[in-house]
């Protein structure tokens, strides 16, 4: 496969088709995710733009990541925006997301870490879409409070 044969490489959208699709919005990630449940953390879709995005989640009693307490770690930041990333991506295209991999956290940082019943809320945008490699900037809130911020280094699968 060459690097114009693969969707994500399509960059940037046209105006229109984000006219389009934020006319959807609020839009429910249900079904865009390659996660079964429950690691399919993201709920909602909130706001889309080129490169990047809002989405917005309740992390539920059955979290896989969730300790007795209710608490989770900071790893559970990192795997919310790699999961917004993955279901922007394909909201965007309009498919379930290819999968892919999370290759490294780079100059992460964490001030809170989400608990259950908590909302988190992700924005992402792509630093660099080199087809199958993509790096992307995050911030997370919990509960409307920053918690969280980095980048991440994606290998994206291409199942089609």
């Amino acid at each position: 496969m060459t690097e114009s044969d693969n969707p994500t490489a399509t960059r940037p959208l046209p105006p229109e088709r984000h006219q389009e699709l934020r006319a959807k919005l609020p839009f429910p990630a249900a079904g865009l995710l390659p996660h079964g449940e429950p690691f399919a953390l993201i709920d909602t879709i909130v706001e889309e733009w080129d490169l990047g995005g809002k989405t917005s989640s309740v992390v539920h009693p059955d979290h896989p990541l969730a300790a007795a307490d209710g608490s989770t770690g900071a790893e559970t930041l990192v795997e919310y925006a790699a999961q917004a990333c993955a279901a922007l991506d394909a909201f965007q295209r309009g498919d379930k997301s290819f999968g892919g991999f999370l290759v490294e956290v780079v100059n992460s940082e964490y001030t809170a870490i989400p608990h259950v019943g908590d909302t988190v809320d992700v924005v992402i945008n792509v630093e660099y879409d080199l087809g199958k490699w993509r790096g992307i900037a995050y911030e997370a809130c919990v509960n409307g409070k920053p918690a969280g911020k980095g980048s991440l280094k994606l290998f994206i699968i291409n199942e089609q």
